[in-house]
């Protein structure tokens, strides 16, 4: 039995690009996996160039309610430092590097170029 669920029937495959700058070139795509494969067949790379992950990533946390939100669930210190990141980040279902980010927002708000206060206490 497999715990990672059954393997897929297709299989990537070298295909040659229709379109653009790349026309000619190869690309080792699963046809039908997702949309950008076949905008990328095509010899499209507009997604690629300005949709890639980490670029002009929106925070999904709200830095002015964060810090509340943390002092309601007990979990930052009474010297204002956060008890743990990971607790933090399951009590808010997001990631530890998503309450980071958040944290060093809401500190550079108060104090520029210092490192968050409210974070890197005891774990």
């Amino acid at each position: 039995m497999s715990v990672a669920g059954p393997l897929p029937s297709k299989s990537p495959s070298w295909l040659p690009v229709t379109g653009g700058p790349l026309r000619g070139g190869e690309l080792l795509l699963l046809p039908g996996a997702a949309p950008w494969q076949e905008e990328m067949h095509a010899g499209r790379f507009e997604a690629l160039l300005h949709d890639a992950p980490g670029r002009g990533r929106h925070s999904v946390l709200d830095p002015a309610t964060l810090i509340d939100r943390l002092r309601q669930a007990s979990l930052l210190l009474a010297d204002g430092h956060l008890l743990s990141l990971r607790r933090a980040a399951a009590f808010l279902e997001v990631s530890p590097s998503t309450v980071w980010r958040a944290l060093r927002k809401v500190d550079e708000a108060t104090s520029p170029g210092s490192v968050p206060p409210t974070v890197g206490a005891k774990q």
